[in-house]
């Protein structure tokens, strides 16, 4: 019943400490000077837009990660490709593996396999065109996924610098103040310092999430892109076999 009791004074304490701390960052904002406010601003719409595409990008990338792993294991337990794409064909814009695998089968239906033992120039052109037809589908997806991701860079070399602005600002309006009043107290510098420091914490607490996302999601994107390209191997190397086999 005490140790209870204790967690309840604790619950009750924390939640007075942090509406205490809203309530003084939210007059902090409320007094800063215009341009602070608008540096403010600026950076809840950074925030905003940043966090708006890391939970869309971040969604969609778990998405393909998923379906490309559903998709490898029907694959790689030496199912007919064809059952395999016809499986998966509802999920295919999520799935790079997918779309690869359609082109590559046409291109070797339509260039033919059959003769390539036979004719060495004829299975080199094809080879060429296997590797065109893989950088080509591989490019395309690594676009799709990637847009809008830079942004994230970007809002992340930026942030610190709009943060950094609200700070020189905050800085100038205390030693404004310093100049006005004649004196120097606490009351005085107190306001100018209090949003000079506020800013960069805004600035930093916008810029982090966006850098950490975007270094996650290009590496993300990486292993996508390599994990196609292990599968292109290995499904031209299913053709080739299958091929000699009905030789």
């Amino acid at each position: 019943m005490k140790l209870i009791f204790l967690n309840a004074t604790y619950n009750i304490s924390y939640l007075r400490f942090f509406v205490s701390m809203n309530n003084s960052i939210l007059s902090v904002i409320s007094s800063s000077t215009l341009v602070v406010q608008l540096v403010f601003l600026t950076l809840l719409l950074m925030s905003i837009y940043s966090w708006s595409i890391i939970l869309h990008k971040i969604f969609l990338l778990r998405k393909v990660e998923k379906n490309t792993n559903l998709f490898e294991d029907e694959f790689f337990r030496e199912l007919p490709i064809g059952e395999v794409l016809v499986h998966f064909s509802h999920k295919s814009e999520f799935i790079p593996h997918h779309s690869l695998a359609i082109k590559m089968i046409d291109a070797c239906k339509y260039g033919g396999t059959a003769n390539h033992s036979k004719d060495s120039t004829h299975f080199s052109k094809l080879k060429e065109n296997m590797s065109h037809i893989t950088n080509s589908v591989i490019e395309k997806k690594i676009i799709a996924l990637s847009s809008g991701i830079g942004m994230l860079g970007i809002i992340g070399s930026l942030a610190p610098f709009v943060g950094l602005l609200g700070t020189v600002w905050g800085i100038m309006d205390s030693f404004q103040s310093i100049a006005l009043q004649k004196n120097i107290t606490i009351a005085t510098v107190a306001p100018g310092i209090a949003e000079a420091l506020l800013a960069t914490a805004i600035g930093l607490f916008v810029a982090i999430p966006s850098v950490f996302y975007n270094n996650k999601m290009n590496l993300m994107i990486s292993e996508i892109e390599s994990r196609t390209r292990v599968f292109s191997s290995e499904l031209w190397g299913l053709i080739i076999s299958n091929t000699m086999n009905d030789e």
